[in-house]
């Protein structure tokens, strides 16, 4: 549910950031692919160091970590504390976002 309302926050900052619909459809197409690329290199350093933690810092890589977590592929750790809380925060502040700059257009 957490991850769910992670990316739920994330589209609503998206619409309340872009006022066309035609933008805001190439927007989130165009976000689509960073936000699940990352998520895919979360537990390699193939690419680098940097990019791992990146990755494993992104919202798509801490829902990573809280699955392998919750389904005991891995032990709970602080890692996965850390992905909790940053979670909680991505979903605050994309929603904090999303509903401060959010507006009605009538067509």
């Amino acid at each position: 549910m957490l991850g769910s309302a992670v990316f739920l926050s994330i589209g609503q900052a998206i619409v309340g950031l872009i006022a066309s619909a035609d933008t805001l459809n190439a927007a989130g197409r165009l976000l689509y692919v960073p936000l699940i690329g990352l998520s895919l290199f979360g537990n390699t350093d193939r690419l680098g160091t940097t990019v791992e933690m990146v990755s494993r810092w992104s919202p798509g890589g801490c829902l990573e970590t809280l699955l392998s977590a919750a389904m005991g592929a891995t032990a709970w750790s602080g890692q996965s504390w850390g992905a909790l809380f940053a979670s909680i925060g991505y979903t605050v502040g994309f929603a904090v976002i999303g509903i401060r700059w959010f507006q009605w257009g009538a067509r």
